[in-house]
């Protein structure tokens, strides 16, 4: 149900507004009427309107003023501002303040109903991206996890080979997916605040972010028959099994910053080149899982990484300045993250820190085994 409300201190041009002109026929359900700025509010406080008219000039609160406080209370309401050629001034700032456009005085009633029916068009746009991009997102939330109960049902020794495949594809899936939907999330808080100020760029900010979100789950489709040792950063065509272990981290780090707006520090002390693929793929991995969980879950803006190792032992250490870890049951991502490291004989630990407040994620990989570390 679409509500109109029309705000002046004028009676019979509010009585004729709202009666004379057939809203059902253009998509309003309901027409209330206001006759001072604290009385719509009143209104307004009693139940959701979806878009208010108001004139700019009535006593005890401007239309201006108005807008102000709807757009504080209700940030979901839409406004429309009627003002006289001798107002154009206040028009842009009611403009700048959140208001959708203007129309002069007198307004025809024709001029009015297309304002309002482009108001209602902008707004159904707005509402499908979104609910298109929860619609998105809840998908990938529920595939990843029936991906895994369908390896977990393996049995013979020729399925269980096939399941650690699998693992392994499910594992990369959510590297290279989930984190470009988490820089599609933090872009998408953003253009839903740079719509309170500049509708035009947020709108195409919001398309953008959908249009990144399709392409995300198409990437998962297409991953499954593509899909190899790939760490961000790498340009189609470059080496998918580079060996040096400091550049990549140093090369995610840099796209991260930009994809994300966050800060990255980072220590890096290694006595030479890191050379097992496997070791380089785990901690690549977890790095990208640490980040992601800091931004998305911990609302993260600054993360400290040190990498150093001895002749036993390299130790992967990334701090955050986001909530701290809980102590809940680790998500997807997290438990893919532990099994990998587990698997070279590796451990992980993660926990809360206080001065600073953060969280830290610590990786610990032996280096007995075999040689993993090649002299300068």
């Amino acid at each position: 149900m679409t509500t109109l409300m029309i705000v002046d201190d004028h009676r019979h041009i509010v009585q004729d507004l709202a009666t004379t002109i057939p809203w059902p026929k253009h998509g309003v359900d309901r027409v209330l009427q206001a006759h001072s700025g604290p009385e719509a509010l009143k209104q307004l406080d009693l139940e959701p309107v979806d878009i208010v008219v108001t004139d700019i000039r009535m006593p005890a609160m401007s239309g201006l003023e108005l807008i102000r406080e709807i757009a504080s209370r209700s940030p979901a309401t839409s406004c429309l501002l009627l003002t006289g050629h001798a107002e154009f001034e206040y028009a842009r700032t009611a403009v700048e303040i959140g208001a959708v456009g203007y129309l002069l005085k007198p307004v025809r009633h024709e001029e009015l109903v297309e304002a309002v029916k482009r108001i209602l068009t902008e707004r159904a746009k707005k509402e499908q991206q979104a609910a298109e991009t929860m619609r998105m997102r809840d998908m990938l939330q529920m595939e990843l996890p029936r991906m895994k109960a369908e390896l977990l049902a393996a049995r013979t020794d020729a399925e269980q080979a096939a399941e650690a495949e699998r693992e392994r594809i499910v594992g990369d899936i959510h590297d290279v997916v989930g984190y470009a939907l988490t820089a599609m999330i933090v872009q998408l808080e953003a253009a839903g605040r740079q719509l309170l100020t500049d509708r035009e760029a947020g709108m195409e900010r919001l398309e953008q972010s959908s249009r990144l979100a399709r392409q995300s789950l198409d990437d998962i489709r297409e991953t499954l028959g593509r899909l190899r040792n790939r760490y961000p950063g790498y340009e189609d065509g470059e080496d998918e099994s580079p060996s040096d272990l400091e550049g990549l981290i140093e090369r995610f780090a840099r796209g991260a910053e930009q994809a994300v707006r966050i800060t990255i520090e980072r220590r890096m002390s290694l006595p030479g080149k890191i050379e097992d693929p496997a070791l380089i793929k785990a901690l690549m991995n977890a790095l990208m899982e640490g980040v992601t969980n800091g931004v998305r879950h911990g609302g993260a803006g600054m993360f400290r990484l040190a990498l150093d190792a001895d002749d036993k032992e390299l130790r992967l250490e990334l701090w955050n300045d986001g909530r701290p870890f809980d102590g809940a049951r680790p998500g997807n991502g997290l438990s893919i993250m532990n099994e990998r490291i587990a698997r070279l004989g590796g451990r992980t630990a993660l926990a809360g820190t206080r001065n600073p407040d953060g969280a830290q994620l610590s990786i610990f990989l032996p280096l007995s085994s075999e040689t993993r570390i090649a002299e300068n």
